[in-house]
């Protein structure tokens, strides 16, 4: 596989990279906490970041990522909770208007602004508030709405979501199995291709490296194919990966690396930090 073939145009990384236990198998030890992004960046080009779900961080924040991260890194982050869960979509627009401001702070390294339903929270309830959301929030950057209620799923939605520009994200997990999942992703509408790879349980923690990982391969296979062929149709690909689904996300993010035909940065690599970014 050649730089110009498609797997250049997805980004696999993790959602988020602040985890404690994923000291020594991930980070090189004695890795201070500020440092890891700037570390993880030297591994993986894009990071979902789950944080903003529990309330939007200052604009200041946002500075401080975009100076520890390299050039041609990308965040895609999360609409806070506030507006998502507890206001259920409604009356949100200044509320989203500044989140989305102060993300802005990114500049190009800002990707996809993911918008997360909760699993209580169905069609027949959300429609309208859906629709309205979608129609008021900012043309920029590009948006994508993951659903944890599986009824959203059928063509109304999927055509509202293709009418207004914006991508579907496929979370593969308790809400939505492997093979739905898979079919979800071949149908998404909108520029991107999202998914998410969140597994069933949590773990206490990640087993060692490469030891006890739960094997997905059979399904890694049938992703790779979904991911190559949607990076020939759509702007960008994107894909997450936690620590539920097969144990320690990282790994997770490289194998699926090597099977697109990427360089996977192996932890051994980082343990010489060099001049951080920034």
């Amino acid at each position: 596989m050649t730089p110009s073939e498609p797997a250049d145009h997805i980004r696999i990384g993790t959602q988020g990279w602040a985890y404690d236990v994923w000291e020594d198998l991930f980070y090189p030890p004695g890795t201070r906490a500020e440092d890891r992004l700037a570390i993880y960046a030297r591994a993986f080009d894009v990071v979902e970041v789950n944080s903003t779900f529990y309330g939007a961080p200052p604009a200041e924040r946002f500075d401080a990522w975009r100076r520890e991260t390299p050039e041609g890194f990308r965040f895609s982050v999360k609409v806070p909770g506030e507006i998502t869960h507890e206001a259920r979509l409604e009356g949100h627009p200044k509320r989203l208007e500044e989140f989305c401001r102060r993300a802005s702070r990114l500049g190009q390294k800002l990707g996809p602004i993911l918008v997360q339903l909760p699993p209580d929270f169905g069609p027949e309830e959300g429609g309208d508030a859906l629709a309205s959301f979608l129609d008021a929030r900012p043309r920029e950057p590009d948006f994508a709405v993951e659903f944890r209620d599986r009824s959203w799923l059928n063509e109304e939605v999927l055509g509202l979501l293709h009418r207004q520009g914006v991508s579907l994200a496929v979370s593969q997990g308790r809400w939505l199995g492997a093979r739905p999942a898979l079919r979800a992703a071949r149908l998404a509408p909108g520029p991107l291709l999202y998914v998410r790879w969140m597994g069933e349980d949590r773990p206490d923690a990640p087993p060692p490296e490469g030891e006890g990982l739960l094997e997905r391969s059979g399904e890694r296979e049938a992703w790779s194919r979904i991911l190559l062929e949607a990076s020939e149709k759509k702007e960008a690909v994107y894909g997450f990966y936690n620590d539920d689904y097969e144990g320690h996300a990282p790994e997770s993010a490289r194998r699926t690396q090597r099977r697109l035909g990427q360089t996977a940065v192996e932890p051994s690599e980082l343990s010489d930090q060099g001049e951080l970014f920034g």
